[in-house]
């Protein structure tokens, strides 16, 4: 699938690019709700993978516990959301990938670059490393734990462009979920729409679906990032 963009009344200069961790950077979506599902499970919550991605893919594991204990009528088990992330991130030491072209993308990007992520930093840092791309990302990054609140709010994004000095219309978001793409939305920054992460059962619907909501443009390969981002630029 090649980059699709919608048309757009005038470029403007991109100075900062801002990528969402993981399903973007990183093809952890597919373990975190593996694990979630069996933490659901454990506590008498049955969800399966399709309905986890579809309702906390972008979202914090906090948001998700908040959502569920309003539904439930009761509280989650005590540090039921740190036992969760433990597990996670110990499954991702073991088994996370990067994001196919995604090292390309990075090598070849001209502009200054950061991750905001609903993850925690310690998630952000581990996958980074253990991916091989800390390098290729930079020091700058932000976690949802910094801000008031966390995506689909624009706090996350703001926070992330004011820290480094950069206005949100010079702002490029890179995002796989919606919740991440209304992030970027609402802090007037142009969004992306990567879909070609492997929890994307269908990476066309996907991409339509982002579109609808605003998504400048999607891509499902994300070697083709250097030169999207020039076209969307203006070159």
């Amino acid at each position: 699938m090649r980059p699709r963009r919608l048309a757009m009344a005038a470029a403007a200069p991109i100075e900062l690019v801002i990528f969402d961790c993981d399903g973007v950077l990183v093809d952890s979506e597919v373990i975190s709700n593996r694990v979630i599902v069996q933490g659901l499970a454990a506590i008498g919550c049955p969800l399966d993978e399709a309905t986890v991605g579809r309702r906390f893919v972008g979202r914090s594991y906090q948001t998700m516990a908040r959502e569920l204990e309003a539904e439930l009528g009761r509280p989650l088990p005590e540090r039921f959301v740190e036992n969760l992330e433990a597990a996670t991130l110990d499954l991702l030491a073991r088994e996370l990938q990067p994001t196919r072209g995604i090292a390309a993308a990075l090598a070849r990007l001209d502009r200054q670059r950061c991750v905001a992520s609903s993850s925690s930093v310690a998630w952000i840092d581990l996958c980074l490393e253990r991916t091989g791309l800390s390098q290729l990302v930079g020091q700058h990054r932000f976690s949802a734990s910094m801000v008031a609140h966390g995506k689909p709010a624009p706090d996350l994004f703001l926070h992330a462009a004011a820290t480094l000095g950069v206005a949100p219309a010079q702002c490029l978001v890179i995002e796989d979920s919606e919740p991440g793409l209304q992030a970027g939305l609402a802090a007037a920054m142009r969004v992306v729409g990567f879909v070609g992460g492997s929890h994307v059962p269908d990476a066309a619907l996907h991409a339509d679906r982002l579109r609808t909501l605003g998504a400048a443009a999607t891509l499902a390969d994300l070697a083709d990032l250097p030169l999207l981002v020039a076209d969307l630029a203006g070159g």
